[in-house]
């Protein structure tokens, strides 16, 4: 065996008898990492990637803008569709009492009082009727005060033209009859027509009861305006009458001239206007 030294290093040693070698020891441990190395330069921009699809979620509304000018005015358009006809007024005649406005009842002599009185049977009265807007008659009411039970009795209806000057003239027309006998008391009896006249104008309408006892009538007692306007001077002095009549009569005569007296007392009528 040899030694060697060296500044005390030692060597490897060969054992020449058993030929051992010392051989280097194996790998240690590893260390503690470096410090991080300097970052290196940014690389170049990629290209662009495709688009998005878009939302299918609306987003939120924003606030409301100021509002614009006003615009300039914009052309007139067509004239529009006539509207439907308005009521008509009263006519301005004096002699326009009612509007006698179609589908309604109205009073012959609308500004006179009430009462009742047996008429006589075979007496006509005739009162002025202003036609106003109606150009048809359709009916003829009255009131009966008392039941009469006499067979036969009924009250006839006819219109008449007018003279010119307040009193009635040619007959125009016959309007029909209504029974009285069997009417309970404080009853209004009608009688359906169906006549034509023509608007605004002046007629006049008789009534007469024959057959049995007069029944007792609603009447009226205060006149009526157009005879007491036109005709002051008449059997009742001064005072306004509500009729014209005639007295033994069994028909209606062809001219309302035949009768001169006055009345304040005649059927209290209504007429249905068409």
């Amino acid at each position: 065996m040899i030694v060697v030294n060296d500044d005390a290093a030692i060597v490897s040693m060969v054992d020449e008898t058993t030929k051992l070698v010392s051989l280097p020891g194996g790998v240690g441990p590893a260390g503690p990492p470096g410090p991080p190395g300097v970052d290196g330069a940014d690389g170049a921009l990629g290209p662009a990637g495709p688009p998005g699809a878009d939302s299918t979620v609306p987003g939120p509304t924003g606030p409301t803008g100021p509002a614009g000018a006003q615009g300039p005015q914009g052309v007139a358009g067509p004239q529009g569709v006539a509207g439907p006809q308005g009521i008509p007024g009263v006519d301005g005649s004096p002699l326009a009492l009612s509007p006698m406005l179609p589908g309604r009842w109205w009073p012959v002599a609308p500004a006179t009082g009430a009462a009742s009185v047996a008429q006589g049977v075979g007496t006509i009265t005739w009162q002025p009727l202003w036609t106003g807007a109606a150009s048809r008659i359709l009916g003829v009411s009255f009131g009966v005060q008392a039941i009469q039970d006499t067979a036969g009795n009924k009250i006839h209806f006819a219109l008449y033209a007018d003279s010119g000057s307040i009193t009635p003239a040619a007959k125009l027309v016959d309007l029909g009859n209504v029974d009285t006998t069997t009417v309970a008391a404080n009853a209004t009896v009608q009688l359906a027509c169906d006549v034509p006249v023509t608007p605004k104008t002046l007629v006049w309408i008789a009534a007469m009861i024959l057959g049995g006892t007069a029944p007792t009538v609603r009447t009226c007692n205060s006149g009526n305006p157009l005879i007491g306007t036109a005709l002051p001077a008449n059997s009742l002095g001064t005072a306004p009458s509500a009729s014209i009549y005639l007295t033994g009569q069994s028909a209606f005569p062809p001219d309302g001239s035949v009768a001169g007296a006055y009345s304040q007392a005649p059927p209290r009528l209504a007429v249905l206007a068409g």
